[in-house]
């Protein structure tokens, strides 16, 4: 069986999650060394609330763009958003008068990235992102570098993640789509593969033939 995925699908698909707001996430800063370089820049913004818990928006500005290229594969511009808060508890996170900005950058990415399958899906696997934040003074060139590798993993999360979620190849559920063979040409990507029954129905078919040859 043979599969032709064109890259205006793969923009739809993004256009459709970026008008729903799916490619924006807050969570928790946990990473340590981020979680340091925000303390330090909180120290002089905020004295009186370093003992507010801190938080990282990351949300795509616009929907991202994938090309495909016969001799690149995928690539995926796009614009983010990253913004840095403190609330008093982390139970606040939706309260927004709670919130009080700490930092908030632009930055620009370009993710190369490859197709795999995963049973009826088809999932995105990004081998090298580069992270662009665009700054106004040394300062902020500083944070960037240190925030450069936190923050790509981020957006790398939010493309690649949704992808492995929401693209799913047109088959019934007792089908998986095995032994696949990628090729990627200029504006497209063919998938070539086999249709295997999968274990459940499998199991479900001998089942059922057990129970006629016992009638026989």
């Amino acid at each position: 069986m043979d599969l032709t995925i064109s890259e205006s699908l793969f923009n739809t698909v993004a256009e459709s999650l970026y008008n729903e707001g799916a490619l924006r996430q807050a969570k928790l800063v946990t990473n340590a060394s981020a979680k340091t370089i925000f303390k330090t820049l909180q120290f002089f913004r905020q004295p009186l609330g370093l003992t507010k818990t801190l938080f990282i928006e990351v949300g795509l500005s616009e929907a991202p763009n994938f090309n495909i290229r016969q001799q690149d594969g995928i690539t995926v511009n796009a614009r983010a958003r990253v913004r840095v808060f403190t609330v008093k508890t982390s139970n606040k996170i939706r309260a927004s008068k709670k919130q009080k900005n700490l930092l908030s950058v632009s930055a620009m990415f370009r993710v190369a990235a490859e197709v795999a399958i995963q049973g009826q899906h088809l999932t995105l696997l990004s081998h090298q992102v580069l992270c662009t934040i665009v700054t106004k003074n040394k300062f902020r060139d500083a944070l960037a570098k240190n925030l450069n590798y936190f923050l790509t993993s981020k957006v790398e999360e939010l493309i690649c993640g949704r992808f492995t979620k929401d693209l799913q190849i047109p088959l019934p559920e007792v089908v998986n789509f095995t032994q696949g063979q990628i090729n990627y040409y200029d504006g497209f990507v063919t998938v070539r593969g086999c249709l295997d029954v999968t274990p459940a129905a499998a199991k479900k078919v001998k089942k059922k033939f057990e129970e006629i040859m016992k009638k026989v």
